[in-house]
């Protein structure tokens, strides 16, 4: 604008070099602002993205619907054993695990260095499940995250623009046409990756990794 004041993103502001001044606002110099109409022409960074987290080990006296377990009862938190991602326009699915030690520290540190750079992060259930689980490891971990990320949520734009029998994933890929999520043995494969069965993480990373094709696919569906 004419006094050189803008409102952009966190990362916009960092990719260009600028920090808030005492007013609260990015005032801008000739080369920034050059930068900042460049990225007007940059076509969009799209991460699409799924994680797969672990149970958690808790202490019990009875089992069933509708108990309540005491947070001192927990033995073992959950954690995230694997990420997925791909970028838009790309074929090749990335993916990180917490490895032989089952540790998810150096997994996030090195998805956070990718989710930095999106311009914008489309996950399924993402606003309310991925995003959160991601930020509620991090800050245990310590690992600084944007406050906020530019994100579309495929089962928010399903909800609110369609009428679908099922907002799952898999069922609307179904009904759509454009593929399905693997099969699994099911709940064994989480419990045999919490047990160090490098098998079981092989064919979890493969899942998580067919559910990206299929996110990608159900949102260009979408649009």
């Amino acid at each position: 604008n004419t006094n050189n004041c803008y409102r952009m993103t966190d990362f916009t502001a960092k990719k260009i070099g600028v920090s808030l001044n005492p007013s609260g606002q990015y005032r801008l110099n000739k080369e920034q602002k050059q930068k900042l109409f460049a990225l007007d022409q940059e076509p969009i960074k799209r991460l699409f993205f799924d994680i797969e987290t672990s149970p958690m080990i808790v202490y019990s006296w009875r089992v069933g619907w509708k108990i309540n377990i005491h947070t001192d009862n927990i033995i073992d938190d959950w954690k995230v054993i694997c990420i997925s991602y791909k970028w838009e326009g790309e074929d090749k699915v990335h993916s990180l695990d917490w490895g032989k030690k089952r540790c998810d520290k150096s997994l996030l540190k090195k998805f956070i260095k990718i989710m930095n750079t999106a311009d914008e992060c489309i996950a399924h259930n993402g606003d309310r499940f991925d995003v959160k689980k991601i930020r509620t490891r991090c800050i245990f971990h310590r690992i600084p995250m944007f406050p906020t990320y530019k994100t579309l949520d495929t089962l928010k734009k399903a909800k609110s623009g369609f009428n679908f029998n099922s907002n799952r994933l898999d069922y609307i890929a179904k009904f759509l046409g454009v593929g399905a999520k693997l099969e699994h043995e099911g709940f064994k494969m989480w419990v045999k990756c919490m047990n160090g069965d490098p098998q079981a993480l092989r064919d979890m990373v493969e899942y998580c990794e067919m559910d990206i094709v299929v996110l990608e696919d159900v949102y260009l569906a979408m649009q």
